[in-house]
């Protein structure tokens, strides 16, 4: 059991540009912000152009297992890019389908193992797979 803490809850939001930006006038992470004004900090981990792989790769440097101390909310906010068309050099930031999935379970696997109170809401930003019905390297 975690020793009671006398600080407010902290809220990280975690994912690639639409959380980035989230703190843009009118921006969901500013509204989460205003909501929880003087009862939770939140902060923004937000980095443009990610996906599920880089986050992978980086996540162990934004949440240090030996950290003094672990957020109570994390908010994991990617898709977009994962679902971008496949590039044919095999180079870009399309992830396939099933490793989104696996790479999403690997990330809150990681966030629950070492924190003792906290929700993951995986907020899924596109319709994986809605665009690959359009073949957009013949569209006139």
């Amino acid at each position: 059991m975690p020793p009671p803490r006398h600080t407010r809850p902290k809220f990280v939001l975690f994912g690639a540009s639409m959380t980035e930006y989230s703190f843009s006038q009118g921006g969901w992470g500013a509204g989460l912000a205003n909501i929880y004004c003087r009862k939770a900090d939140i902060v923004l981990r937000g980095f443009r152009g990610w996906n599920t792989r880089r986050a992978i790769e980086e996540m162990k440097k934004i949440f240090p297992e030996d950290a003094e101390e672990q957020p109570d909310l994390v908010v994991v906010f990617f898709g977009a890019n994962d679902a971008a068309f496949a590039m044919p050099s095999g180079q870009g930031q399309h992830v396939p389908l099933s490793e989104f999935e696996d790479n999403l379970c690997r990330i809150a696997t990681y966030l629950q193992v070492f924190q003792h109170y906290h929700v993951i809401i995986a907020i899924l930003s596109i319709c994986y797979g809605y665009f690959q019905k359009i073949d957009h390297f013949n569209v006139p």
